[in-house]
């Protein structure tokens, strides 16, 4: 939790603010951190429609926030996804608050 003047941030709140995700992004990154998964897997998991969770991992794929490799099947392929560390995420929250942090003293300071 971070606390910011008179509001409590959680850290889905921080984690879905520095990718600019929605819930069921962050719970589909939140998945792959734990394991390697194809869409059939995260919509089960996740409760939701496939075509929600293949949104969601495009998008997460843009972001670079995981990756996937293709398993080829007797007729066809299937793409099997993983969140990258959970130590370059961290990194990648913190400087994108940086960022934020550095526009806030700008604004302020140009007051």
């Amino acid at each position: 939790m971070i606390n910011f003047a008179c509001k409590v941030f959680s850290n889905n709140q921080v984690l879905r603010c520095s990718f600019g995700l929605n819930e069921t992004e962050l719970n589909t990154l939140k998945e792959l951190i734990k394991k390697e998964s194809s869409t059939n897997d995260l919509s089960e998991a996740l409760k939701k429609h496939k075509s929600v969770i293949q949104r969601g991992i495009k998008k997460l794929l843009k972001n670079k926030l995981i990756t996937r490799r293709q398993v080829n099947l007797q007729k066809g392929y299937e793409y099997y996804y993983k969140a990258i560390s959970k130590e370059e995420l961290k990194n990648r929250a913190n400087n994108s608050f940086k960022l934020f942090n550095e526009t806030v003293n700008k604004t302020i300071n140009d007051w």
